[in-house]
């Protein structure tokens, strides 16, 4: 049995032993994101962001959805605000964004954030990659972009803007995203 074999069945005991506790839903949870594919239904959230805006995604049902995981300090920071401010525009208000800060600092995090422009809502509360929606999603690697369709389901996962074919990529899960079926 590999290592991962090894984690996923330590997730999946957690999960079933300690199913009303937080880390029992942060387990469940992360087992499912490990089992996304294009289709899968996106694992439910709620959240407060760095203006105190409640964001639910239930609430977000008929908009295409781009869950923007970043770190304000990284080198690629304003390569990826320019990317997510370009698509706000293409887009407008068929298209949500959340970004989830992967900073360590949520008060650095606010200040970076400012001077790189980034005017969609952040959810930053200075836990790195154990924030609350990077664990549940399972991701650990900034910049890491996820798209949710109109119906709440994977457009598009571990997607990036750093190159054309990786904005190619992008483009392809947003106009899923963004589809009226």
């Amino acid at each position: 049995m590999c290592s991962s074999d090894l984690y996923f069945d330590a997730l999946e005991k957690l999960a079933k032993e300690l199913p009303k506790t937080y880390w029992g839903s942060v387990a469940h949870d992360r087992n499912l994101a490990s089992q996304f594919k294009l289709g899968s239904d996106a694992i439910p959230f709620h959240v407060t962001t760095t203006e105190n805006t409640k964001v639910e995604s239930q609430a977000l049902r008929g908009r295409a959805v781009l869950l923007v995981y970043w770190d304000s300090a990284q080198e690629h920071a304003q390569g990826v605000v320019a990317a997510v401010q370009a698509l706000r525009k293409q887009h407008g208000e068929d298209l949500f964004v959340l970004g989830i800060a992967l900073d360590q600092d949520a008060n650095a995090f606010r200040k970076a954030a400012t001077q790189l422009g980034a005017t969609f809502l952040q959810v930053c509360d200075g836990k790195g990659v154990a924030t609350d929606l990077a664990l549940r999603y399972g991701v650990e690697i900034a910049p890491t972009m996820i798209v949710l369709d109109r119906k709440g389901r994977i457009a598009g996962l571990n997607l990036h803007v750093d190159t054309k074919d990786a904005r190619d990529e992008l483009a392809e899960a947003m106009q899923r995203a963004l589809a009226r079926e």
